[in-house]
């Protein structure tokens, strides 16, 4: 089981995944799956066997991700064993809620007893 913060299920990673690799594939370059993304969903690609690569290939490469539906892809090469490395966040993150929205109105509950404290201690004083 991944350790991720996200349903991995929910995002149909599984696929998404398969159809990057094929698309890859049919192009001639030989991607792997490394794994899951752990903080949002995605999925973490290596592109193996790259010995020289300019920034329209690389444009190009990231385009493929793009027409499969990705959010944002997010690169990084490595000289030390000639793999680029592709972080792919994919659409559809979860939306917040209605209740998530309405926690950053509501102050923390510390403050509230302070201010009911504080208004006690003004009427008291008065009476």
């Amino acid at each position: 089981m991944p350790l991720v913060t996200y349903d991995h299920l929910k995002y149909n990673l599984d696929s998404f995944a398969t159809e990057s690799i094929s698309a890859f594939q049919k192009n001639g370059y030989y991607l792997v799956n490394v794994g899951l993304l752990t903080n949002s969903p995605g999925v973490m690609f290596a592109l193996s066997y790259v010995e020289r690569v300019d920034d329209s290939q690389l444009h190009s490469l990231k385009s493929i991700f793009y027409k499969l539906g990705a959010k944002s892809v997010t690169t990084e090469l490595n000289n030390m064993n000639n793999k680029i490395y592709f972080q792919v966040h994919v659409q559809g993150a979860s939306k917040p809620g209605v209740c998530t929205k309405i926690y950053k109105y509501i102050p923390p509950l510390p403050v509230i007893l302070l201010l009911v404290l504080c208004l006690y201690e003004m009427n008291k004083e008065v009476l």
